[in-house]
């Protein structure tokens, strides 16, 4: 139970420059910059482990993370696959970490899910009973909402099994990515 969290920016790629440089937004300079690439003259996590001897290996689910924005630096393996569920690298992961054997390593993941819009595999929703939605709002959740604070045409009830889809789809995600990390 984490009963406060906390986060360097509202969105991935500063969040992220956060968490592998260990410097704040303005540290770092990918706050309102207009710049989306890390600097070079920045170390990071990765460029500090791989001096110190460890093998190194990124995955990033988000296509924002990748390396023409320079967030692969010091990974000896980087790959990124655009907006897929970390199931779908588990099959690199696993084959990273058999070849460490006994070395010092450092594996960076990050998962896109959760995170919209939810596509959860079909395994995943059998395994958590969740069946077809029924009478839901098939557009983005957005406009949806967009209509319904301008009091637009929005049937709340239907708003309402909207939302506990996206609910149930956004836990089943979130298991697969729990399943995941415990398997590891």
């Amino acid at each position: 139970l984490f009963e406060r969290a906390y986060s360097s920016a509202p969105w991935t790629i500063p969040g992220t420059a956060s968490v592998l440089t260990g410097l704040s937004i303005p540290e770092h300079g990918l706050g309102d910059s207009g710049s989306n690439s890390l600097s070079e003259r920045l170390d990071t996590l990765a460029t500090v482990l791989a001096r110190a001897g460890f093998t190194t290996a990124g995955f990033s689910c988000n296509p924002l993370i990748d390396a023409a924005r320079n967030f692969h630096r010091g990974f000896e393996v980087f790959q990124t696959v655009s907006w897929k569920a970390i199931s779908e690298v588990e099959p690199a992961v696993k084959e990273f970490l058999s070849g460490v054997g006994e070395e010092r390593f450092f594996l960076y993941l990050q998962p896109t899910d959760p995170h919209v819009p939810y596509r959860p595999l079909e395994p995943h929703l059998k395994r958590l009973g969740i069946g077809p939605p029924g009478d839901i709002y098939d557009e983005k959740a957005r406009s949806v909402l967009d209509r319904w604070y301008a009091g637009g045409d929005v049937d709340s009830a239907r708003m309402e099994r909207t939302n506990a889809h996206n609910l149930d789809l956004y836990d089943t995600e979130t298991a697969e990515v729990d399943r995941f990390l415990a398997e590891l």
